[in-house]
């Protein structure tokens, strides 16, 4: 069970992780595509928070409503992106009420699904969905495998830095680098990809499956 104060933990830690790691995503996404990622996920994180100071202080679900409403304020296409992510995740609460992992997993599910049709993109493409899909695998097969919240979310977090990490190596179909010639974006890793994977990281950590911060 994710209570309130589960997912504000998870909210902080993401945010923490993020700001720690903005100067890195900034130099993945100056590689593979316009520069500008660093500075949207910081404006994306200062929207979640002016979101998260009107939203009712009750149940586990206004931490990813403000996450989803800040990243869609930013207006960038991983700005967009990422929000849909997080909005889907609130959508899986209800109410005041705690976010079960049943509950957890068909909402990555619906954000994973989210994501590839409205994009169009598919897995190997250098896109978060190469660290959203491997998540929602493992998720899912956790909850069928019975296991509790921590473990859960530790082996998304750790499917889901595994893609991050592997697309590196994967062909640029969306990235700006491609159309000047560097079609695999000088082996960086996709920026979107490692926030989604510090995402999952950070609820690892928020749980107490993992020690220290989620980088």
């Amino acid at each position: 069970m994710i209570t309130r104060g589960h997912s504000l933990s998870w909210l902080e830690l993401f945010e923490d992780a993020v700001l720690s790691q903005a100067d890195l995503l900034g130099e993945l996404d100056a590689r593979n595509d316009d520069g500008d990622f660093a500075e949207n996920v910081r404006q994306g994180l200062v929207f979640t928070r002016e979101y998260l100071a009107l939203l009712p202080a009750d149940g586990a679900r206004a931490p990813f409503l403000a996450l989803g409403r800040g990243f869609l304020e930013v207006g960038s296409m991983g700005g967009a992106l990422l929000g849909m992510v997080f909005h889907a995740i609130s959508r899986g609460c209800r109410g005041d009420d705690d976010l079960t992992l049943s509950q957890l997993a068909a909402a990555v599910r619906t954000a994973s699904a989210t994501v590839a049709r409205r994009t169009g993109a598919t897995l190997g493409q250098k896109t978060l969905l190469d660290a959203l899909l491997p998540a929602d695998w493992a998720l899912a097969s956790a909850v069928c495998a019975g296991a509790d919240g921590a473990t859960a979310l530790d082996q998304a977090a750790a499917a889901a830095e595994s893609g991050a990490r592997a697309t590196g190596a994967m062909p640029n179909v969306y990235g700006a680098s491609a159309r000047r010639g560097v079609p695999d974006g000088g082996g960086a890793s996709d920026p979107g990809a490692v926030t989604v994977a510090l995402f999952f990281a950070a609820g690892a950590h928020a749980l107490g499956r993992r020690q220290g911060a989620p980088v």
